[in-house]
């Protein structure tokens, strides 16, 4: 059994790897490095402010509405 720092660990690393794969796929669209910066940017500070929401269903569905509810009012939509 996985004790909890190790599950974490496990969670963090499968986004992460996520991450480095869809960069990847995004820079081989031909993506501008600054939007793949951008990405990554967003993608990070997504998981360091809901670090258990690497999973399907209703957990990441709303943590995404959370992240993006707080992103739009910060610039006025």
């Amino acid at each position: 059994m996985l004790g909890k720092n190790e599950d974490q660990n496990s969670s963090e690393t499968r986004w992460e790897e996520a991450l480095r794969y869809f960069l990847i796929f995004k820079g081989a669209e031909g993506r501008s490095e600054r939007t793949i910066q951008d990405y990554e940017s967003h993608i990070r500070r997504f998981f360091k402010r809901y670090p258990d929401s690497f999973q399907s269903g209703p957990p990441l569905r709303q943590a995404v509405l959370s992240y993006l509810t707080a992103l739009l009012s910060k610039i006025g939509f």
